[in-house]
This record gives structure tokens, sequence and C-alpha cells, in this order.
């Protein structure tokens, strides 16, 4: 029963992050902009019902950050992944932790209860932290990218743990939400003029 739950909250949330909303066409702009305010790499990525998908990246020079570059990573130990997990509802949050989670370092979170905890904890604050939980040396912060509501994407920043100091993480959270939000209010802006577009076209046909 569970497998079944859980693999029908995929169907779900697969077909809502891979959506017609074009998240990369407006996350591009807002997402470069970040980079260059904060020097440091810039990830966003959609949820495909189980892992992360990158869909666009901005980095620094390749020696700035010696990032894992991956297109497709588990949610629950990433910072857009905890991101996403923490915007969507608490029992498909939960079934990312039901099949043997892989623990990639020594601060991955693998029990169910720790993880809806620190999905709490990101619910509250309004980001996400990825505390060396997917490789070591690299931290991240990041948050929800929402249309109408719902969740369909996030966007990080990665870097190196000398650079993300605790005082620096709260900075830089606060960068990453409101290029989150920007994000948002572009794609609920640019899904209104479509919605208008083709209520235009089918008037037009109908005439």
């Amino acid at each position: 029963s569970t497998r079944k739950e859980s693999s029908a909250a995929s169907d779900v949330y697969k077909r809502q992050a891979l959506s017609d909303l074009d998240v990369p066409r407006y996350a591009r702009k807002p997402a470069a902009m970040l980079m260059n305010q904060s020097s440091e790499a810039v990830h966003v990525c959609v949820f495909d019902g189980q892992n992360v998908v990158s869909i666009d990246r901005h980095e620094m020079s390749e020696s700035n950050n010696e990032i894992i570059r991956l297109e497709r990573e588990p949610a629950y130990c990433t910072g857009t992944g905890k991101a996403i997990l923490a915007a969507l509802p608490e029992d498909t949050a939960r079934t990312q932790l039901t099949n043997d989670p892989e623990r990639y370092t020594s601060n991955t979170i693998t029990d169910p209860e720790l993880l809806m905890d620190e999905l709490s904890k990101t619910r509250s604050r309004g980001y996400s932290i990825d505390n060396e939980e997917r490789q070591y040396g690299i931290r991240c912060v990041g948050a929800a990218i929402r249309h109408r509501n719902k969740v369909v994407g996030a966007i990080s920043l990665t870097g190196p743990k000398e650079r993300f100091s605790d005082d620096r993480i709260t900075v830089l959270a606060d960068l990453i939400m409101a290029t989150a939000e920007r994000i948002s209010l572009s794609i609920e802006k640019g899904g209104a003029q479509m919605t208008i577009s083709k209520a235009v076209s089918y008037t037009h046909l109908r005439a």
C-alpha cells in the first residue's frame, strides 16, 4: 500500500514538475543575477517525484567551486531537494525515505523522523540547508519556487564550507528567498498571460 501511494504521489509530482510552465525560461535571468550577487554557484531544479533534476546551472570559474555535477540527485540530501520536500504535503515528503536511502556522508539524514524535523525547520525559516549531506566540504542553501501555491522547483546556492559559514548562510538565505520569489512571480505572470493567450486563440477560432 505504501509503495502504491508513493508511486501515485510520484506520478502526480512528476507531471507537475515536467509541466509546460517552462521554469528554466523564467529562472535563467534571476539565477544569473544571483550568481553575480553572491559569487557562488546557482542551481535550479525540478522534482520528478523522487529525485531533483537539474534544469539550469550558473557557476563561477571551475576552480572556484569543486562541486559534484550531476543531472539527477536524491531529494532528501540536497539543498534544492529539501526545499522542495518541505513545500510538499508531509505524507509525500515522508515517502522519500521508505526505501533504504543511501548515506553519502556522516551528515546525511536517513532517519525519517529526523528528516521530518529538518523539513519542519526548513518550512519555518523559508529556506533549506545542505550541511555537507551530499558531498563532504560542500554546503548549500535553497528555496522553493512556486506556482499557484504549489511547489514546481527550487533554486540553491552551493559552495565550499569555508565560504558558507552559518553567519554567511543567513545573508545568502535572504538572497535565495528573494530570487525564488521573483521567479515564482514571473511564472505566475507568465502563466496568466499564457491562459489569456489560449482564451483569445480559442475565441478567434470560434468566431
